[in-house]
């Protein structure tokens, strides 16, 4: 199986790029589809606080990026609701694929170690860049910071397309 990695950018805050990650993350995973939400926003981590985490990861971007690895120590997996006992609006949803987030723990730490790294533009491509993502995922879509910034240039180079 070959991942598709899309990363929402847009420099500008408020333009809706944490909404349409999450309904696109959502609506593929409904459609059957294994996919892997990105949290790349250190400033402000909505994303991170859009879903209930089912199992909640030990280490979220930071990890990710530093490691360049993407590893089950980042991984959490979104709860989502249960269509045969919640509220009855939720009963159309039946998720056939998989919905996993990465979660945005940066802080200045990530800065910092970003801005010390010539290569820091690689970083993120090659976490995503491994059979184990292709085997695992369909899609992998990464929110961004309204922000120019080092991680919105990771994401952009990690991206198939923007």
């Amino acid at each position: 199986m070959t991942t598709l990695v899309y990363a929402v950018l847009n420099p500008k805050g408020g333009t809706g790029k944490t909404t349409l990650t999450a309904n696109l993350g959502a609506l593929l995973a409904d459609l059957g589809l294994n996919v892997l939400l990105i949290d790349a926003d250190p400033g402000q981590p909505s994303l991170s606080r859009f879903f209930t985490l089912g199992a909640h990861a030990p280490h979220g971007l930071t990890k990710l990026i530093t490691s360049r690895s993407l590893t089950p120590a980042v991984i959490s997996s979104v709860l989502l609701p249960d269509p045969e006992t919640e509220d009855s609006r939720i009963k159309r949803l039946r998720l056939k694929g998989r919905l996993d987030l990465v979660y945005s723990d940066a802080g200045q730490e990530l800065q910092i170690w970003l801005n010390e790294r010539v290569d820091y533009y690689t970083s993120l491509a090659l976490s995503l860049r491994n059979p184990e993502v292709a085997e695992a995922y369909h899609v992998v879509l990464i929110d961004t910071q309204g922000a120019l910034g080092k991680v919105q240039d990771a994401a952009w180079y990690a991206a198939d397309q923007i």
